[in-house]
């Protein structure tokens, strides 16, 4: 009898270690099979970018290629042109070359002028609700002694 149980428990032993072997295996396997998905995901991502950085390399080289083709033919546009003609335009050029970098520098005032006076303007609002809330302004203080509407509300 005792035979017949130890045989039974070695067969269920044997039996569960198998099974664990089994499961094993198959974790191995998803994780290699992950870990390979991962290095081949890593390796389309470093073949994308380096296909992004040559687009960006060759768009790059057809601008500047462009850009000195547009310089050879205004050279031989000017070529052809009487002196004068090549001293107005110059003068022409040199004006808009002047007014681009003119205009770029106005709009680069006005809009840190804008974000300065938003910026001012959100302080001042953020002052005046602060003070309502404390009690130190009276909305109407201006209305009662002056006759003149209330501060309008922006948000």
């Amino acid at each position: 009898m005792e035979r017949a149980a130890a045989v039974i428990q070695a067969t269920y032993r044997s039996f569960r270690v198998r099974r664990k072997l089994q499961r094993a295996n198959r974790a191995f396997a998803v994780f290699q099979r992950e870990f390979r998905d991962r290095r081949l995901e890593k390796e389309k991502e470093k073949a994308q970018e380096k296909i992004e950085a040559e687009m960006k390399d060759a768009i790059e080289r057809k601008k500047i290629h462009n850009f000195r083709s547009s310089m050879r033919k205004q050279l031989k546009m000017l070529e052809v042109l009487p002196a004068r003609e090549v001293n107005k335009f110059m003068v022409e050029t040199q004006l808009n070359a002047a007014r681009r970098i003119q205009a770029g520098y106005r709009g680069m005032l006005a809009r840190r002028r804008t974000a300065n006076l938003r910026c001012e303007t959100q302080k001042q609002r953020a002052a005046v609700v602060i003070q309502r809330q404390v009690g130190w302004v009276d909305p109407y203080h201006n209305i009662r002694t002056h006759g003149l509407r209330p501060y309008a509300w922006v948000i």
